[in-house]
């Protein structure tokens, strides 16, 4: 992925027009979409959505009735600093579970780009025996949108390397360092190559990657590029 399929690919980001679309992620168990396909009647009908899982802290009322469908709310923040692993082995368990009882599971956040679409990535990783790489792939193969925050692909690289102890070679780093590079054009704030040389340095430990990065911010300002 060179740097010009990257900035191509985040140019070809419409949030106006797309963010409202719901994707089908698994055939009648997983949907993904941002607020706006949430907040839509149909999306609920349409899929037969028994289960709603919201990946951010903003508060929302939803065309639903809410004894018939199971919501579980994850107030996730888009920041490089916020611990999303916290919250992977919840939100898998939920999906799990749902699925597990033919509840078709609808994932949203603002507009299902970053934090909704990572949860449905760590779930995938984990369910599938996936590796980040494949399971960033079939997703962003069927929401063509999806771009997580360079923190949060770290994170998903740390959930992966902790469920598949054999996957985590040269390889896969060099893959995870490319995704970093597309995700830094859309989250320009955000050090992702002092992060990321911390979370290498860390062995791949996200929280005392961010430590370090945060002794650093203290002490010099950083590039924000990657």
């Amino acid at each position: 992925m060179g740097n010009q399929e990257a900035k191509q690919r985040v140019d070809n980001i419409e949030l106006p027009l797309k963010e409202g679309v719901v994707s089908t992620i698994i055939e009648n168990e997983l949907f993904l979409t941002g607020k706006k396909g949430a907040l839509l009647s149909d999306t609920y009908e349409i899929n037969h959505i028994k289960a709603l899982v919201v990946v951010c802290p903003e508060q929302y009322e939803y065309p639903i009735n809410k004894e018939e469908i199971e919501i579980l709310k994850l107030p996730v923040v888009d920041s490089y600093n916020f611990p999303l692993r916290d919250y992977l082995e919840k939100v898998y368990e939920f999906i799990d579970s749902q699925i597990t009882q033919h509840h078709p599971v609808l994932v949203h956040c603002d507009f299902g780009v970053s934090r909704s679409a990572s949860v449905v990535i760590a779930y995938l990783i984990r369910k599938y025996q996936m590796s980040l790489k494949v399971a960033f792939q079939y997703v962003s193969d069927r929401r063509h949108i999806v771009c997580p925050n360079p923190a949060f692909i770290m994170q998903l690289y740390e959930w992966q390397r902790k469920y598949h102890s054999c996957i985590g070679s040269d390889i896969d780093a060099l893959y995870i360092k490319q995704l970093l590079s597309v995700s830094s054009l859309l989250y320009r704030d955000i050090p992702s190559k002092s992060l990321w040389n911390a979370f290498i340095d860390s062995n791949f430990d996200f929280a005392d990657a961010l430590k370090s990065l945060r002794k650093q911010l203290a002490s010099r300002d950083l590039s924000m590029e990657f």
